[in-house]
């Protein structure tokens, strides 16, 4: 039997509503929204939102689906690109019109009694491809089934439920007044987004084109595949390889006198999954590498430079080329709040701050930290102080400047946002101050 449940403040006992076997086991439970990200400060005029170049939508195809034979053969657009899947059945949902837990149980069933062998594994396959992560897994699978039920919302969000639990997810869904939601666990918190608890897990209501659904009050549909899998993880061990057009970006920047410029160029389509990424910890942006695009891109610019400069007396030539990158990031790319430019609080991450206009702490930080690693292979965490962020680097000589030790291990305080400070050169004003380190 199928189980649906109410969302309301308190866990109580199961609620007999009736004696029809739809309505015998629905309980309440507790609905919460996320808090938001703390604000920064932000200046008294908060300016319009500045568009980011080259964002779009996923788009759907709504008819790319070849019925004459099996499989099936399904054309879905994720992210611009034309991605064919095999499948053996496409059950017909009908749920547009009034939601009942009835007809979303029949519907369950229905796909419950579907095989899926070969449709699986053109997903695993294709998300493989495009190295996604568990978000970017989730939107391939809403992409799909967008393109079988495009015209059918509630199927939609139904069937990517059932795929998620088919692929070793966990997720269910919930509806109020007639609007279906998809819910599934996550391993970091999405800041914004309502969540339920349940046996001790966030199941979170999520929309994987971006957007954080605001719930009160809905119904929980709970079969007992909806408890089974694992949770969504948000982090990210390698870029997405998304097909897009490049977008070029001038950058100029000065140091010791000598002055630089050259062309960086990104890929839109990656910086746009990243820029509807939802708000999470700022663990998971510092922790999240380059695309190869982006790193070679990058290289042409600041490999040469780095190869060629010399160090000033007392510093090692790891230490002057951790410099060079910082005063990079500080001149290259304007600064502006996330208030200020976007209206809202942001984390960008490093690939994804590259295509856009402004930067702010948080954001360069990433970038930073990033560069550093990458390059130059030294060891650096994030540093989170009260209202700002900046980068530890641990170089191998140790040097009277500003740093914070954790576990024995000295990292000089090298911040993106203090324009013109060299590595080991700190804000005076957070001089002292309580702070997290994240990415170690």
């Amino acid at each position: 039997m199928h189980k649906f449940a109410i969302f309301s403040f308190l866990l109580l006992p199961t609620l007999m509503v009736g004696q029809n076997r739809h309505q015998s086991d629905w309980r309440r439970v507790n609905m919460v929204i996320e808090e938001s990200q703390p604000q920064r400060s932000v200046a008294a005029t908060v300016p319009n939102h500045i568009p980011d170049p080259g964002y779009s939508n996923i788009r759907v195809n709504r008819d790319a689906i070849s019925r004459t034979n099996a499989p099936f053969k399904i054309e879905a657009d994720f992210w611009g690109e034309i991605i064919s899947f095999r499948t053996e059945q496409i059950p017909e949902l009908k749920l547009t019109g009034n939601l009942t837990q009835e007809r979303l149980s029949r519907a369950y069933r229905t796909l419950c009694s579907q095989q899926t062998p070969v449709l699986l594994a053109d997903l695993k396959q294709q998300a493989d491809h495009h190295r996604l992560n568990d978000w970017g897994y989730l939107q391939l699978v809403h992409s799909l089934t967008g393109t079988i039920y495009a015209n059918d919302p509630a199927a939609r969000i139904l069937a990517t439920a059932w795929l998620m639990q088919k692929s070793g997810y966990q997720a269910t869904v919930s509806y109020s007044n007639s609007q279906i939601y998809l819910l599934v666990p996550v391993k970091q918190r999405l800041y914004g987004y309502t969540f339920l608890n349940v046996s001790g897990s966030r199941m979170y209501v999520v929309d994987p084109l971006g957007s954080a659904p605001q719930v009160s009050t809905a119904f929980l549909f709970e079969p007992a595949e909806s408890k089974q899998g694992r949770a969504i993880d948000m982090s990210i061990k390698e870029a997405p390889r998304l097909i897009g057009s490049m977008m070029q970006r001038q950058v100029q920047f000065k140091y010791k006198g000598t002055q630089y410029r050259g062309t960086i160029e990104v890929n839109k389509r990656v910086a746009s999954f990243y820029r509807k990424y939802p708000l999470v910890d700022w663990s998971v942006y510092v922790a999240a590498p380059l695309s190869a695009e982006a790193l070679a891109s990058l290289g042409a610019l600041l490999r040469e430079p780095l190869q060629s400069i010399q160090p000033r007396a007392g510093w090692t030539l790891k230490m002057e080329q951790a410099n060079f990158l910082l005063h990079f990031v500080q001149s290259a790319f304007p600064y502006r709040s996330d208030r200020e430019a976007l209206g809202e609080e942001h984390y960008a991450f490093a690939e994804e701050m590259l295509a856009l206009p402004y930067s702010d702490c948080e954001d360069r930080s990433s970038l930073y930290l990033t560069l550093v690693r990458e390059f130059l292979g030294l060891e650096a965490v994030g540093l989170l102080f009260p209202g700002h962020a900046a980068v530890g680097v641990k170089f191998s000589k140790q040097v009277n400047t500003d740093s914070v030790i954790l576990n024995d291990t000295r990292y000089a305080v090298c911040d993106p946002s203090y324009i013109g400070a060299d590595i080991g050169m700190g804000l005076p004003q957070l001089k002292g101050s309580r702070l997290k380190i994240v990415g170690k």
